[in-house]
């Protein structure tokens, strides 16, 4: 009999500035500054996971309904978690995603994501970054011994059995509390008890290296998609990295340690955020990263959060995919499954705590010193490790829902 399966992505992110990290996988208390080194195949892995993630970007955008509101993904939750797939289907399938990522070898890819889960959340790139992967399985199935080592040795990925949706659900929720953070995302359950959850969860912290002084932050306007909203706009003088081309100008400002960074993106006038972002690919990114200018900035941003639920399922049919009656040979099951994708992200954008407040720079700001870039319009954003080029989390905010 034909059972039916849910893959299930989550992508949890907080990008804020709080001193409230939680504990993660190599943050240890040395004070070594942790590198990360790649062989020829690997380091060729690594860009075709950088280019994925900002073409899935662009690919998201054009499936994307123009009417609906802000959406954000983590491109790296969603490869890793294809990567889950590819090393538990059958080889046809595992090809059809090597192919759409564009890795080579899976080993490959798995010894990469292996070293970019280790490198990535250590404490040397001045950001809390918590990452895991799980397998849940009804109690009724019973996969492979082989299997279940394999994919915790690559991906470091537990499996689970569960008896009922309420114990899914519940599984789930007590899992990510315990591995990941307390702050669980909103997130769909199914709701019959033969489905196999493949999950990867993600959660960002990070402190800006410059703070924003939360005396300076002002309620002012933003041109949102949905019309005009007075929202707070922090307020400060950044050292950043400045970028302007035809149909855009961006800003990015780093973290704690400089080796994170996020990325603002606003479109001219005469340019749509939703065209904007149609084309936002790797080779515009690339474009954009020749024009950069290192500038003094009075920059305001809003401070905002906003969560979004998003089916990435469309994104691989524009691009003629079709994951569907799966198999999970790998893992010992023999049943066909139907698959869906969707990833749950949660973004929060704001100054430093009052815990840390008095050692932001309260230095006036001139315009003969500091040149103004003002985001009062829909944005794109983007998190990036500079060393790795890895994209945390990239979306588009064309309105502030609810202020904080």
């Amino acid at each position: 009999m034909k059972k039916l399966a849910t893959i299930l992505i989550v992508g949890t992110l907080l990008a804020s500035c709080s001193n409230n990290a939680p504990d993660v996988p190599g943050d240890s208390d040395s004070e070594e500054i942790a590198s990360i080194s790649f062989s020829r195949s690997e380091s060729a892995t690594n860009d075709a996971l950088n280019r994925f993630s900002l073409n899935f970007f662009a690919d998201a955008a054009n499936a994307n309904d123009e009417s609906e509101g802000n959406y954000m993904y983590s491109p790296l939750s969603a490869a890793i978690a294809m990567g889950l797939i590819a090393n538990s289907t059958t080889d046809d399938i595992a090809t059809t995603i090597a192919n759409l990522i564009g890795y080579t070898s899976i080993d490959d890819f798995n010894s990469t994501c292996n070293k970019l889960m280790t490198y990535l959340p250590h404490k040397s790139n001045g950001t809390s970054l918590v990452m895991g992967n799980s397998v849940w399985v009804p109690a009724n199935l019973t996969v492979s011994t082989n299997y279940a080592d394999h994919i915790k040795d690559l991906l470091n990925a537990d499996v689970f059995s569960y008896s009922s949706p309420t114990n899914l659900a519940t599984g789930i929720k007590n899992w990510y509390h315990d591995s990941i953070n307390e702050n669980f995302p909103t997130m769909i359950f199914p709701q019959a008890p033969d489905y196999i959850v493949l999950m990867n969860a993600l959660y960002f912290d990070g402190e800006w290296s410059k703070k924003f002084d939360p005396g300076k932050t002002k309620y002012e306007t933003f041109h949102g998609t949905n019309g005009d909203e007075e929202v707070p706009m922090m307020y400060g003088g950044q050292s950043a990295c400045y970028y302007e081309m035809d149909d855009c100008i961006a800003v990015s400002i780093p973290f704690k340690n400089k080796k994170t960074d996020m990325f603002f993106i606003m479109p001219n006038e005469e340019v749509s955020i939703d065209d904007l972002a149609k084309g936002f690919n790797y080779s515009k990114f690339e474009e954009m990263l020749s024009h950069k200018t290192n500038l003094n900035i009075a920059l305001k941003i809003p401070r905002f959060e906003t969560s979004c639920y998003k089916s990435i399922t469309p994104v691989l049919e524009s691009k003629g995919i079709e994951i569907s009656d799966l198999r999970f040979d790998k893992a010992g099951i023999d049943m066909t499954q139907t698959v869906s994708l969707d990833n749950s992200t949660y973004l929060s954008i704001k100054e430093d705590g009052a815990k840390v407040a008095t050692a932001t720079s309260t230095a006036t700001l001139t315009s003969t010193e500091y040149i103004p870039v003002t985001f009062d319009s829909p944005f794109l954003f983007m998190i990036r490790n500079n060393e790795t080029g890895s994209i945390i989390v990239i979306g588009c905010i064309k309105y502030i829902n609810e202020p904080i």
